[in-house]
């Protein structure tokens, strides 16, 4: 078994020393992709406000909530003997899915998180004619 090992050009080290940085711009697309996907809604619909403090990354979220007609989640979940979800519970597991899937695109260390639900977007039922 051979193994590997990269050259460089002579009196340089192999591996590349440096940093990578990365703007305010991209963290704030990456927190509104990871809400609109736990909210379900588009990520142009949320606003977010990023501030460190102290290493740790404060995440302020402004979006709206997608649900569905109470009416329909109420024969859809008795029709799978299931609970309705109330907009706390959703809330509170929206929060969860954000703060670890954050942490894990981009590695920094979400402190506080704050979740302001400012509407709700009816999720539309297609008809069939």
């Amino acid at each position: 078994m051979s193994t590997i090992v990269p050259t460089a050009p002579m009196g340089r080290s192999a591996s590349v020393g440096g940093r990578t940085r990365v703007t305010r711009r991209a963290m704030e697309r990456v927190g509104s992709a990871v809400a609109a996907q736990a909210l379900e809604v588009r990520p142009a619909h949320v606003h977010i406000l990023l501030t460190d403090r102290e290493g740790r990354l404060d995440v302020a979220i402004r979006s709206p909530l997608r649900v569905t007609p109470l009416a329909r989640a109420r024969a859809e979940s008795s029709a799978r003997r299931t609970a309705v979800t109330s907009v706390m519970e959703r809330c509170s597991t929206a929060e969860l899915v954000i703060r670890s899937r954050f942490e894990e695109l981009t590695g920094h260390t979400v402190g506080r998180l704050a979740l302001q639900i400012t509407g709700v977007e009816p999720d539309q039922q297609e008809r069939v004619a």
